[in-house]
């Protein structure tokens, strides 16, 4: 905080609601899977959609007398919503971010985070219906998880470069 020099914390829990419709993600308005020949091809439809979600931001570490970004923190994100009209029912990510704790490098970033994402059932058995009908038997990823290095450095003042890597666990889910 930078009226106390005290490490930041911030915590939010929320929801949403959409007065909209949306499509079922499988069967369509007969109840026939849409992944079928003999499928009308028009989703079945549903009235709203919602979900809830929880952030959190924790500063780990700051130094002595360094700025309210300095330091070390880390965040976490987690979002579910409904498993028939969402492609993804469940999502998570969380990192850390290093921030000026570079000797000389006072502006520069290092940071490191993952996500998780998992397909809305529906969705998923939609794909594995896709292929079954197409006679193609193989496993269906139902979740895709993401790893990331990035690095920030200030190349001149307002000037920065990010290189990063990224590393696809299960690409395509």
């Amino acid at each position: 905080d930078v009226r106390t020099g005290k490490s930041f914390r911030a915590r939010r829990f929320g929801g949403w609601y959409h007065l909209g419709r949306f499509d079922n993600q499988r069967f369509d308005v007969n109840g026939l899977l849409l992944a079928s020949a003999s499928s009308i091809g028009i989703a079945a439809r549903y009235r709203g959609d919602a979900g809830v979600y929880g952030i959190l931001d924790q500063q780990l570490y700051r130094p002595e007398g360094g700025s309210p970004d300095d330091g070390v923190a880390m965040f976490t994100r987690l979002f579910v919503s409904p498993n028939d009209r969402n492609l993804i029912g469940l999502f998570w990510d969380a990192g850390i971010l290093a921030t000026g704790m570079i000797p000389g490098r006072p502006h520069d970033k290092v940071g490191v985070t993952f996500l998780y994402a998992q397909l809305g059932r529906d969705a998923a058995a939609y794909s594995r219906d896709v292929l079954t009908q197409a006679g193609l038997y193989r496993p269906m990823a139902a979740s895709e998880l993401s790893l990331e290095f990035s690095y920030v450095a200030e190349i001149r003042n307002g000037w920065t470069i990010q290189p990063n890597i990224t590393r696809v666990i299960r690409p395509g889910a």
